[in-house]
């Protein structure tokens, strides 16, 4: 995740807020070259076993490459369009 002024965070502030948490958190991120890449589905699933919570499914589908099914900011902007509209992840817990 390269820092991004216009959204309001940074590199240095995404690393300071993950580092309060009691995880280990150099497992889910990634650093190439000069990007950061965070695996937010590797921590959730982290997250769940530690709560012991057995039965849940992560969805492997790439939103990318289905601009039709999903919404992909990095998608949209490969396309140039920078102003596209925002992403949200959800993620529950169904009884």
């Amino acid at each position: 995740m390269p820092s991004n002024p216009e959204s309001g965070w940074n590199r240095k502030d995404f690393l300071t807020n993950i580092k309060r948490h009691d995880i280990d958190y150099l497992k889910f991120i990634l650093i190439n070259k000069k990007k950061m890449y965070f695996d937010l589905s590797k921590l959730i699933q982290y997250i769940f076993k530690k709560l012991k919570i057995k039965n849940f499914v992560i969805s492997k589908e790439d939103t990318f490459s289905k601009p039709a099914k999903f919404f992909s900011y990095r998608y949209y902007n490969k396309l140039g369009i920078k102003n596209c509209g925002r992403q949200i992840s959800l993620v529950s817990i169904k009884d």
